[in-house]
C-alpha cells in the first residue's frame, strides 16, 4: 500500500536533454556561426582589397623611386618594364636652361632646367595610375680643368 500512498516517489528523474531543448541550442548555435561566418566572409574579402591596393601603392612607390634617377634632360620620355608593371613617362620643360654658377661668379660644368614630368604606371590588372611631378634636368656643358673638383 505504500505504493499508493506516494506514486510520484518511484518515478525517476528525467535524464538527458528533451527535443525542445536540442532545438533551441541549434537555432541558438546557427544563429552565432552564421554571424561569425559572415564577418570570416568580409574579412577575407576586404583582406583581398587591402593586397590589391598594396601592391599597386608599391608599384607607384617603385616608379617614383624610378625617377629620382630619371634626367629628364638626358631621357626626356621613355619606358622601362619593371617586374609586373610598366612605366611610361614623357616630361615638358617648364622654364629655360640656366648654366650652374660657381661661388665664385664663374660659369660652372653644368646647365640646369625644370621639367614637368608625367609619369604613368601600369600595372595590368591592378590598373594604372598618372603621377605629375617636377624634377631638375641638368647636362655637363665644359670638363673640369683641374684634378680639384672646388677650384675654377
Amino acid at each position: 500500500m505504500r505504493a499508493n500512498q506516494n506514486p510520484g516517489r518511484w518515478r525517476s528523474a528525467p535524464r538527458g536533454f528533451s527535443l525542445l531543448e536540442v532545438i533551441a541550442a541549434m537555432v541558438i548555435f546557427s544563429a552565432g556561426a552564421t554571424v561569425l561566418f559572415s564577418w570570416i566572409g568580409q574579412t577575407a574579402t576586404r583582406l583581398r582589397t587591402v593586397g590589391s591596393e598594396q601592391r599597386q601603392l608599391f608599384g607607384q612607390l617603385a616608379a617614383l623611386e624610378f625617377a629620382r634617377i630619371l634626367n629628364p634632360m638626358l631621357r626626356p620620355s621613355g619606358e622601362l618594364a619593371m617586374d609586373s608593371s610598366r612605366v611610361v613617362w614623357k616630361s615638358v620643360a617648364v622654364g629655360p636652361e640656366s648654366p650652374v654658377r660657381t661661388l665664385t661668379g664663374a660659369a660652372g660644368l653644368y646647365v640646369v632646367q625644370l621639367y614637368q614630368i608625367e609619369l604613368v604606371v601600369d600595372q595590368g590588372k591592378l590598373g594604372s595610375s598618372t603621377q605629375s611631378l617636377y624634377l631638375a634636368g641638368w647636362r655637363q656643358v665644359r670638363k673640369t680643368q683641374s684634378s680639384n673638383p672646388f677650384s675654377n
